[in-house]
């Protein structure tokens, strides 16, 4: 499941990047189970192998089921 944002890090000043930053670390936790968690991540990183960056340590960018966006 690969949770968007406009960028990749996590900035206070855009909300999406706290909420995504939130749930992967509850999935760390076992909080949130039956899947794999991502980001924040852009689109195309989450939907194009080709658009991973190089240094990735993720094998499933790219390869993302589930895209979730936060209005």
């Amino acid at each position: 499941m690969a949770l968007l944002s406009a960028i990749e890090t996590v900035n206070p000043m855009i909300k999406s990047t706290l909420d995504a930053a939130a749930l992967c670390k509850m999935a760390d936790r076992g909080q949130i189970t039956g899947g794999i968690l991502d980001g924040p991540l852009a689109f195309d990183t989450a939907v194009s192998v080709k658009a991973a960056p190089s240094e990735a340590g993720f094998a499933g960018y790219g390869q993302a089921d589930i895209l979730v966006v936060r209005p």
